[in-house]
């Protein structure tokens, strides 16, 4: 588990078998072929990063936070009251979609309400890790990592 493993409290991991992985990677690629942007694969390594921060986040129990210090893109979801899919997170992020006008990214509050949908479709990132962990109140925390990150002040997307 990592450096965190010290201060999981309760979880359980979901495991994901290669059904839920390639559901993953359809929700991801069909909204990147929307923009131009090339297909993400799938990286077992960055898989067991995500894991790390899911069981972490589930352990606490309480709400979503960053790591500090990572190289990778990061997009994080949680949610209850909802039987599992593997591509629910992803689409949360999706619906950001919405609101997202094309442009370079910016320094601002409104970045938050669109940075998980500009990092998955995020032009030069190549491979994507996710993983899903659910706490004792029920709660899953799903985490995808991306490589290389994205969300590049001044830069766009796609």
């Amino acid at each position: 588990m990592g450096k965190y493993s010290s201060i999981i409290l309760a979880q359980d991991l979901v495991v994901l078998n290669q059904k839920d992985i390639q559901k993953i990677l359809i929700a991801h690629n069909s909204e990147r072929y929307l923009v131009g942007a090339p297909n993400l694969d799938w990286d077992d390594s960055i898989a067991n990063f995500a894991k790390d921060w899911a069981s972490f986040l589930a352990g606490e129990d309480n709400g979503l936070k960053h790591r500090k210090y990572n190289t990778f893109g990061e997009n994080l979801s949680s949610f209850n009251g909802y039987d599992f899919s593997a591509d629910f997170g992803v689409k949360l992020w999706v619906k950001e979609k919405k609101d997202y006008k094309y442009s370079p990214i910016k320094n601002n509050n409104n970045q938050k309400a669109i940075g998980h949908y500009t990092q998955l479709v995020w032009k030069n990132s190549t491979k994507v890790g996710c993983a899903c962990a659910q706490s004792k109140s029920k709660t899953f925390y799903f985490v995808c990592n991306y490589d290389p990150p994205g969300n590049y002040i001044g830069e766009f997307p796609y």
